[in-house]
């Protein structure tokens, strides 16, 4: 074997070698996505507004006020992923708006 014919296989080796990793990563990548496609729709996941607890609420709050602040969110309805970025941000501005909430002093999810 000369010396040429020995490059030329080093170099179909090193392309085998880059075209595996190319292909494991793409793999990984895809495989990712789709953990978290699925982990994001997983009923456990998922925030429903109307479960949300007002704390500090005063004592003479009823239960048909404390619906109403909910149904003055904008936010029912619709199902929302534990996932999605700014999400108590959301909850918080939507909270806000309700003529009943002096002000939101934060927004705390509790993963299941």
């Amino acid at each position: 074997m000369n010396e040429r014919q020995a490059n030329d296989g080093n170099r179909i080796r090193r392309a085998v070698r880059f075209t595996l990793v190319l292909v494991l990563l793409a793999a990984g990548w895809r495989g990712l996505e789709y953990a978290r496609a699925y982990a994001e729709t997983r009923p456990s996941f998922l925030v429903d507004p109307a479960r949300c607890r007002l704390a500090a609420r005063p004592p003479w709050m009823t239960r048909e006020d404390v619906q109403s602040v909910r149904r003055d969110s904008g936010l029912l309805g619709r199902r929302y992923s534990f996932f999605t970025p700014g999400l108590a941000d959301l909850f918080a501005r939507a909270f806000a708006r309700s003529p009943w909430i002096r002000r939101v002093r934060a927004v705390r999810l509790v993963y299941p």
